[in-house]
Order: structure tokens, then C-alpha cells, then sequence
């Protein structure tokens, strides 16, 4: 156990939520007139006292709370919560020895079991340093036949689906290699090289992948872009879903004012992410909830979120910052 608690971190650098705001939540508040539910039994860990062994805490006193589904007009989805690898952040989890190794990916992904996680997001590498190392391309030259068993990521995808086939899965570039549109990122090169990695992972690991963004913390790029991009994964047989934005420290007013009245562009948005949302200035998020509200199935998601050091106080923590966007981000 020893090698998990060191190596899950290097998984579970950047961890990312995923919240919207449709229909069918297990967490409601209660409202008057509601009838009442059974009863759940919870106990308090007052700060500082963290450390506690399990003996300890099932000594505590236990305080009854009340959960009710409430009113259904009043209903928001938790979608799951994910973990990211990129950036290099799980480059050593395939040198670990087979049985940590394993053991390591049960607790991440087997349902039911350690973290459970019901979303994995990748990095599409690009061949550059994208945080704390870099990672491989599929198509390093124009041409080339794509290579998606380069690297790790595809392994973990394999991995992850092996233990969760019902995961869901999500891809996004930080970077491109220099060929693509001539340094140019929005260009049809581009378009042609995500397709090639959904297409590379659906065929090498029967993987469709759920969902691809466009630009890690970058320009979001234009309609046009995303919509031509919609067209060819649409044209390729595929299935797979777009995510805007990925944006951190603001949000495009660009975006904003084209997302209200272009119905295409809203169409092929299944979800805008913004990484740490409850950073951004309350206005910031008030007018991308107000811009979301011209397409009320476009969910709005935490797509990148951290907590901080693994250890019993920190897991305490995660669990606030959670619960703090799932009612703040509304």
C-alpha cells in the first residue's frame, strides 16, 4: 500500500469535476410539504482532529439529517466527478510492478472501490512541454498514419474502460506539432489531426471517446472552427461530443455574445468547462450562466479543479471544494 499512496498522486495531480445544471439529483434540499425520507446517520470530524483512527470516529456521537428530493423544477445533476492525466502527471504509473500497478488502477476506476471515478480526461499529446514533461504525438508529420499507442494515455484509457466500461471519457490538446496549419492552430489541419486521434482510439482500443475540447486554457477559436469540426466527427462515424472553453482566469466575452445567437454553435456544445470556476469573479459566472440559458441543455462544468496534499485532512477538503461548486456553479 505503501507504492499507492505515493504513486496515486502522480494520477491525481489535477483532479476535474464535472457538475450541469439538467434534471435527476440525488442531492436536494428539502422544501416544505415534502414528505418525509429515511433518515441518514452522520458523524463530525472537528477540524484538527483528522488523524483519528476508524476505532476513534466510530466512537463518535452520530447526528440524524434529513434528505429529501425536493422539488423537481428545483433539480440540478451531479454528473460524477474525474480525474486528469496530462502533462506528464502519470508518466510513472506504467514503471510501478504489475500487482501495485493494478492495484492502483482498481482504486481509480473499478466501480464501487476507491475513488470510482466516473470520468477520465486525457491529454492529446502534442510533442511539447505541456506542464510537467511532454507528451507523444500521434501525427508528427502531415501524412503520417496516426500512432495513438504512443505514450500512456491510450493505455490508460484501455485500463480505465476495462474497469468501468460505462466511464466516460474526454480528450484535450495543450498543444500541436509545428506542421499543423503551418503553426496555424485553427485551421483545417487541426480539424483532420483530432478526428485522426478519436478515430486512432475507437480502432486500436475500441474506445469512442465521450467528449474532446479545443484549446487547453487557450483561445477558444471561432464558430466556424467548432462547427467544422462538429461536422467531421459527425462525418467520420463518430459520436463524440464537444467541449468549449476550458478556459481559466476569464471568459471570452467573444464567446458569450456568439454562443446567445448562433444555434448551430449551441447545438455541438454539449458542455462548457471552466477550470477552478469558483475562482472567477461571481459576475463572470452570472454571464455564462445568463449566455448557457439560450440552450439550457449545454451543461456548465468544473472541467479542471484541484484539492491539495493526499492525506485524511486533504480528502476533507476536496470534499468542500465539491460541494461548494455544485452549489455555487448555478
Amino acid at each position: 500500500m505503501a507504492a499507492v499512496a505515493r504513486a496515486a498522486p502522480l494520477l491525481l495531480a489535477v483532479l476535474a469535476q464535472f457538475f450541469s445544471q439538467g434534471l435527476a439529483a440525488k442531492l436536494r434540499t428539502r422544501s416544505a410539504g415534502d414528505p418525509p425520507e429515511d433518515d441518514v446517520q452522520i458523524r463530525i470530524i472537528a477540524r484538527g482532529e483528522q488523524n483519528r483512527s476508524v476505532e476513534e470516529i466510530r466512537e463518535l456521537p452520530t447526528y440524524k439529517v434529513n434528505i429529501s428530493e425536493g422539488v423537481k423544477e428545483n433539480w440540478r445533476t451531479f454528473e460524477g466527478i474525474g480525474a486528469l492525466s496530462a502533462g506528464a502527471s502519470s508518466r510513472l504509473l506504467q514503471d510501478y510492478p504489475d500487482e501495485q500497478r493494478r492495484e492502483i488502477l482498481d482504486l481509480l476506476f473499478k466501480p464501487r472501490y476507491g475513488a470510482s471515478l466516473q470520468v477520465l480526461k486525457v491529454e492529446i499529446g502534442g510533442d511539447m512541454q505541456s506542464t510537467d514533461g511532454s507528451e507523444p504525438s500521434h501525427m508528427r508529420f502531415r501524412g503520417e498514419k496516426p500512432d495513438c499507442t504512443r505514450g500512456y494515455e491510450g493505455w490508460l484509457v484501455k485500463e480505465a474502460k476495462a474497469r468501468n466500461p460505462a466511464i466516460r471519457t474526454y480528450g484535450l490538446a495543450w498543444g500541436v506539432p509545428g506542421w499543423i496549419g503551418n503553426g496555424t492552430f485553427f485551421s483545417q489541419d487541426n480539424i483532420k489531426y483530432h478526428v485522426a486521434w478519436l478515430e486512432c482510439m475507437k480502432a486500436t482500443y475500441s474506445a469512442e471517446v465521450d467528449y474532446i475540447g479545443i484549446w487547453n486554457e487557450m483561445n477558444w477559436g471561432s464558430s466556424w472552427y467548432v462547427v467544422e469540426l462538429g461536422e467531421a466527427i459527425k462525418g467520420a462515424g463518430l459520436n463524440t461530443k464537444l467541449v468549449l472553453l476550458d478556459a481559466i482566469h476569464g471568459i471570452s466575452a467573444e464567446f458569450l455574445s456568439q454562443f446567445q445567437v448562433d444555434e448551430k454553435l449551441q447545438q455541438l456544445t454539449a458542455a462548457v468547462g471552466l477550470h477552478y470556476p469558483c475562482g472567477e469573479p461571481d459576475k463572470s459566472r452570472t454571464q455564462l450562466l445568463q449566455a448557457l440559458a439560450a440552450h439550457p441543455t449545454t451543461r456548465f462544468w468544473a472541467s479542471e479543479e484541484l484539492s491539495t496534499v493526499a492525506d485524511w485532512g486533504d480528502a476533507g477538503c476536496w470534499g468542500r471544494m465539491i460541494n461548494q461548486n455544485f452549489v455555487r456553479m448555478q
